[in-house]
Order: structure tokens, then sequence, then C-alpha cells
């Protein structure tokens, strides 16, 4: 199946489709950074790309929370995903500068360890990722999704892509695949290819 890539960064789509299909074979260690606002898949395609990297590849892939806000415990992560034994580390953002106000400072690591790092923004309409929420088993019964947050948090993603406060803090050019419609299986795929 052919992906449908929408490019959000100075890097041309040629260079990014070449990014995508060499994420399976990279012989350099790599970072896959998904990005995406409330319930555009980020979690369960990071878990099916770990799972198919580790089950098919047979690679090491650590999962590094990118949101983690306790500075000490992100610090710990960090080291913990540049340890060698991860040939992959995927990595969850929500706005895309979370945990501090420059992603710079986590990026730079991975680069010095001659990392390859490629940045997806997954998203899709804002009622289905509204109601994936609702039926998200994460959620307790008493959790309410509020409709009214649900909206004002989508439209603060909206406006960091429209100002593209990541591409200008990070300097990585980033591929976006439309989530609606495709199980988290199918993104990781697509991912992969």
């Amino acid at each position: 199946m052919k992906s449908q890539l929408q490019l959000n960064g100075s890097t041309t789509r040629l260079q990014n489709m070449y990014i995508a299909k060499s994420i399976g074979f990279c012989a350099l260690a790599c970072v896959i950074i998904l990005r995406g606002p409330q319930c555009s898949g980020k979690t369960e395609v990071s878990q099916r790309l770990r799972e198919t990297l580790n089950e098919k590849l047979k690679k090491r892939t650590y999962l590094l929370n990118l949101n983690e806000i306790n500075t000490e415990r992100f610090k710990k992560a960090l080291n913990g995903a540049l340890d060698k034994k991860y040939k992959y580390v995927i990595g969850e953002l929500n706005y895309g500068y979370s945990h501090n106000t420059d992603p710079r400072t986590w990026l730079q690591p991975f680069k010095d360890k001659y990392y390859q790092i490629v940045s997806f923004v997954l998203v899709g309409g804002k009622q289905v990722r509204l109601q994936r929420c609702k039926n998200d088993p994460k959620y307790s019964p008493f959790d309410k999704i509020d409709a009214s947050f649900f909206n004002h948090d989508s439209e603060i993603f909206e406006r960091h892509e429209h100002d593209r406060i990541f591409y200008k803090k990070s300097s990585l050019g980033e591929i976006t695949l439309n989530t609606e419609n495709k199980s988290p299986s199918q993104l990781a795929n697509e991912i992969l290819s």
C-alpha cells in the first residue's frame, strides 16, 4: 500500500520517502518520533512499531516518553534510550516542544551518537479522534472526555503545526500520515515499508 505523505519541512518529498523506506533496514541506530494531537494514535502505533521491530526484525527497541515533565525521570529515560543495545528509539511527542522548550537539548545526544532521526506527524479528523478518546480503555469510567477541552487541545496542536514550532526548533523535516480508517498495524507497516 502506498503511503500518502505530506511534507512539513525543508527536505524534499523524495528525501522523506527515502528516509521512511530505509527505517526498517537502517544500518545506523534510528530515532522515530511520533507526533500528533490527542488520540491520533501515537501510543498504539509506537507499540506496533516496537512489536514489529523486536519480533520480525529482531531489533531491540526503546520507547521514550518525550512528554515526561519530571526532569530527572526524563534524563534517566534519555540515558536508557542512548544505551547502545537499542537500535531503535521510538518517542511520542504531543506538541513538539514538550519536556522543555527546546527539542535540540534531547535531540543532540542522539545526533552525537550518529542516530538517524525521522519524525512522523499522525493526524486525523477531530470527530474521529474524539471518538477514539471516548473508546480508549486507558480512561477510567470516571474520566469524562470533555469536548471543549479536546477541541482546545486540538487547536493548540494545529496552531503549533501552523507556526511550525517543532521544525523551527529541531530543523527536522516531517512526514505526515493520516490515521483515519487505518489500524495501528497498518500505520506501523507504512512507516517501516
